[in-house]
């Protein structure tokens, strides 16, 4: 088994997809799909604002909506995103999102970390 670290926070999920503007991407973890995380790319044309929008999902875990990620450079986090919690860690998400064009929406590269332990209300422990 190898184990890949960054800093204080182990990788449970690393990889990189293509993706078409407005589908859904569905990523599940546990072996009963415990934690979905749920993304996806949306370009607006009446606001040009970049950002990131958290909703709700049916299952256990959550939506990421990406708008307006059109910078060919590609965008992305600086450090780790805490998203919740998952087998009692906490767990967090590093993304880079580089649009093809805005047709064909883009190439998403992410990893998921899990970081320290958390009480049963996600309050990290020491």
């Amino acid at each position: 088994m190898i184990k890949t670290r960054i800093g204080d926070l182990d990788i449970i999920e690393t990889g990189s997809l293509v993706s078409p503007n407005n589908e859904i991407i569905q990523i599940s973890f546990g072996v009963g799909n415990d934690f979905t995380v749920e993304m996806q790319l949306t370009n607006s044309d009446s606001n040009e604002e970049t950002k990131l929008e958290a909703y709700e999902i049916q299952e256990v875990g959550l939506g990421l909506r990406f708008l307006n990620f059109k910078n060919t450079l590609g965008t992305g986090n600086l450090s780790p995103i805490r998203l919740g919690w998952f087998q009692g860690r906490s767990m967090f998400l590093n993304y880079r999102i580089f649009p093809i064009n805005s047709e064909q929406g883009a190439i998403i590269h992410y990893t998921f970390l899990l970081g320290k332990n958390v009480d049963q209300d996600g309050n990290e422990l020491d």
